[in-house]
């Protein structure tokens, strides 16, 4: 039985995905930037990064932080569009 982390990887082929991706995959009911307000007030509580400093430089998503989350959700039952409600 493969892991999250394994179907993610095998699906993706790389190790972080941009947040846009994650959102388009997974919120496709609202922005990015509203879904980074959501994740500033802790409503969603994926890991974001910046691969460098600076406000220009692209949000990306671990896959590992990303299966963590979503067996966290998994383990809770709600879909990942609830946890932004």
């Amino acid at each position: 039985m493969m892991t999250t982390l394994e179907r993610l990887t095998a699906k993706h082929n790389k190790e972080v995905l941009p947040l846009t991706e994650v959102r388009e995959e997974y919120f496709k009911d609202i922005t990015t930037k509203h879904l980074l307000r959501l994740m500033r007030e802790g409503k969603v509580t994926l890991k974001v990064t910046q691969p460098y400093p600076g406000r220009r430089a692209p949000k990306v998503v671990h896959l590992a932080d990303l299966a963590d989350w979503l067996d966290e959700l998994a383990t809770s039952n709600k879909p990942a569009a609830h946890q932004a409600a």
